[in-house]
């Protein structure tokens, strides 16, 4: 009797969960799995456990997020669940569930090592989509480890391998699209290595992919990358734009968490069109919400939009607080992509200091860690905010305790330099003000 009613709650589970009703899905999903728990040991019970576990996985990541500390106990119940069932498409995905997992806790290096453990399981199954999984777990570590060829090498590869029809079958045991998550990863890549109009042109095809799929996570998570970009771009009333409807989007659907990330990116676009008392409001409560998600990852990103915002209003302390807690992030959890803007933050910061070793000190260490990222892109915005900085101050050299200095001419020099690697584009490389 138990085992029929558990199989009648996994059935309206999941029906739930396909039709987007997550919270009548984790009602119905937890009904079922108390009632799996009372049956005796038996494959034929894993089995039906595994089904709503994964069901229940998704409806949970859906609302709260990647890191939902819920998902913690779900995912390793179900590593355990696999390994007694010897299934190894199923393992397969259930390594992808950790690997997501541990990222946005923000444990990157982790990341990375399943994601190589996740390739030999891809070659052993002889799947193209499985293999399309495992190189967006390897992908999603090496972009926020800073590792941007690599990163874009493997969702190169993803998306050379990608076929739509296998995309769906792994997006209805993960809750992700792999055509849509390799593309917006391949923008925020080729963004970093200099190819600006190749970026946007990725992340403009992973929405329009998202947008057919009818499946509004997808066009969360591609709205959120999109902002995500826009604001990078200096594109501030784009990533307004690109926000909102992903405010709108997660609303209709219950997305706590992709509602919380669009505040930050819309409060990122505010900075960038001068608004900054109302990023600086958007920030407070999406940086508290942010949290409460159990989320860590691109904290040094967002402590980049904070430090702004409280610096050009005045708060000084509470942008320098900002700017360390960025910096701490980066080095603790090996958070490293949002490094040079921290570090160019923190020269604005010292600016307002009026301490030129400070300026001076911070955006070289700002040029330093984009050549070791190989980020064009990320050193170019460096050599600008340096030489804006020359010219303000009327000096004529910049230098740190390091013996590194270079002449206003050495600045021009190497500015025409890195424009000449970079892709044209139609807009100035910017920096946050």
């Amino acid at each position: 009797m138990d085992q029929q009613a558990a199989q009648w709650w996994e059935v309206a589970g999941a029906s739930a969960v396909a039709s987007g009703a997550f919270l009548e899905a984790i009602e119905h999903l937890k009904a079922g799995l108390s009632l799996v728990e009372r049956l005796p040991e038996s494959s034929s019970r894993d089995a039906l456990e595994l089904k709503i576990n994964i069901s229940l996985g998704i409806a949970i990541l859906s609302i709260m997020g990647y890191a939902s500390p819920d998902l913690e106990s779900i995912y390793d119940r179900r590593a355990v669940l696999c390994q007694k069932l010897g299934d190894p498409m199923a393992q397969l995905h259930a390594l992808w569930a950790k690997g997501s997992w541990r990222i946005v806790s923000d444990d990157v290096v982790p990341c990375i090592e399943i994601g190589q453990s996740m390739m030999p399981m891809a070659e052993q199954i002889d799947d193209d989509g499985a293999r399309t999984e495992a190189l967006f777990i390897d992908a999603i570590g090496r972009y926020y480890h800073a590792e941007f060829a690599a990163s874009l090498q493997s969702t190169q590869k993803g998306m050379q391998l990608f076929d739509a029809d296998k995309a769906i079958y792994h997006l209805r045991r993960t809750g992700q699209h792999a055509g849509v998550a390799h593309l917006c990863y391949l923008a925020l890549n080729q963004w970093h290595l200099g190819q600006p109009n190749s970026a946007m042109a990725s992340m403009r095809q992973g929405l329009e992919m998202a947008e057919t799929l009818d499946h509004p996570f997808s066009v969360a998570f591609a709205l959120h990358h999109h902002s995500w970009l826009s604001v990078s771009m200096g594109r501030g009333d784009e990533a307004v734009k690109m926000a909102d409807r992903q405010i709108e989007v997660s609303q209709q659907q219950a997305f706590f968490f992709w509602e919380t990330t669009a505040m930050l990116y819309r409060a990122g676009g505010l900075l960038c069109t001068g608004d900054t008392q109302a990023a600086n409001e958007v920030l407070d409560e999406a940086i508290t919400r942010y949290q409460g998600t159990g989320a860590r990852l691109a904290t040094p990103l967002y402590m980049s939009y904070v430090a702004s915002a409280k610096r050009q209003i005045g708060d000084l302390a509470a942008a320098e607080h900002a700017v360390h807690r960025g910096l701490d992030a980066a080095n603790t959890f090996a958070d490293r992509f949002a490094l040079p803007e921290l570090w160019r933050q923190k020269a604005r910061l010292a600016q307002s200091q009026k301490d030129r070793g400070g300026v001076a000190e911070s955006l070289l260490n700002s040029v330093d860690v984009s050549r070791d990222h190989q980020a064009i892109t990320d050193e170019l915005a460096s050599w600008l905010h340096i030489q804006r900085w020359l010219q303000q101050s009327g000096l004529e050299v910049i230098g740190n305790l390091d013996q590194q200095s270079y002449s206003v001419e050495e600045v021009q020099e190497t500015i025409n330099r890195l424009r000449a690697q970079i892709q044209p584009a139609d807009f100035d490389i910017p920096t946050l003000t």
